[in-house]
């Protein structure tokens, strides 16, 4: 299901859904009807990778689910502009991470924060963001005082949130050069 009870939120007719069977890789697809709400014809009992991002532009969050013998199952879907920010993570001295931080990406306008995981070659990516200015960076929601703010990272790799460079997002652009570099330890 596309749509929801929520304010500002609308149903998106014709939207194409694809169920991917995981055992066999077979897909299913099913269209929105004119309010936003999809059904599959029957399907046989397995686990199934569910995803709405079948259109340039808009992004929702993927998953799977497990449909048993003779049943139903509801999978909400909550579509967003396909905004994208991703970059790489690299040490002062380039070597690996010991320990793999976490980036993240807060709103300027609405204040909303997400965070992402560095992975082994230290990329970052976060989708489904909204036309907007955003902060990115290590550390910066941690509480102040602790260990994770006294060492936190805005930016392109600086201390301070001043001197922290705002990355300016406009609808589904995808902004993939937001890249960090650590600084030498205090």
């Amino acid at each position: 299901m596309i749509n929801s009870s929520r304010k500002n939120f609308h149903g998106i007719p014709n939207h194409k859904i694809v169920a991917k069977q995981e055992s066999n890789g077979t897909e299913h697809w099913a269209f929105t009807d004119s309010s936003g709400n999809f059904e599959f014809e029957p399907h046989p009992a397995g686990t199934y990778d569910v995803t709405a991002n079948t259109t340039q532009g808009l992004w929702a969050d993927d998953g799977s689910t497990t449909v048993g013998s003779r049943s139903c199952n509801l999978i909400p879907f909550e579509l967003s502009p396909d905004g994208q920010i991703s970059g790489h993570v690299t040490t002062a001295n380039g070597k690996p991470f010991k320990e793999h931080p976490w980036v993240e990406v807060v709103s300027e306008e609405r204040g909303e924060s997400r965070s992402a995981y560095v992975d082994e070659e230290g990329y970052f990516q976060f989708n489904g963001l909204r036309p907007g200015r955003y902060l990115v960076g290590i550390g910066i929601q941690a509480d102040p005082g602790t260990p994770e703010w006294r060492s936190r990272i805005y930016y392109p790799g600086v201390r301070t949130r001043a001197s922290a460079v705002i990355i300016e997002l406009g609808h589904a652009e995808k902004r993939t050069d937001v890249d960090l570099r650590l600084p030498k330890s205090r």
